[in-house]
């Protein structure tokens, strides 16, 4: 976290990742205040829910909603399923976009994953949020 400009944190939508949010809310604090005492910008901190089950369910709406609880984390909209082709494709060494066959809606979702994350038109910086200029 030292190093980075952007943490991405991957949140399953499990009782148990849920229980784990403070605690990786407390060490994301602790790198943001070393981060300030050294001058360095804050880190951008995006939660992603990841490997939710198929379909609208509970679990994912109140994994959101507990991710709401924490400022610190800027829950982004992508949520990535649990799909077969992810592990198949990491399986062989692969991102899910080079697998053949193609699974159209796992290779959405990482798209519009990582296009939230390296083309977002916001910079997120703990509580506050500021616009992102990009070079014409």
């Amino acid at each position: 976290m030292n190093r980075s400009d952007v943490l991405l944190v991957p949140v399953r939508p499990r009782a148990v990742e849920v229980w784990a949010l403070s605690e990786i809310v407390d060490l994301i604090e602790q790198a943001q205040i070393a981060r300030e005492d050294d001058g360095r910008a804050l880190l951008r901190v995006l939660a992603v829910i990841n490997q939710a089950d198929p379909g609208t369910n509970s679990d994912t709406t109140d994994t959101g909603k507990a991710l709401a609880e924490f400022p610190q984390l800027h829950l982004i909209g992508p949520v990535v399923r649990s799909r077969k082709a992810v592990a198949n494709a990491m399986a062989c060494g692969l991102a899910v976009q080079e697998l053949a066959p193609r699974d159209a809606k796992a290779c959405e979702e990482i798209t519009a994953l990582v296009n939230t994350v390296f083309d977002s038109n916001e910079v997120v910086n703990d509580n506050h949020t500021t616009a992102k200029t990009k070079a014409e």
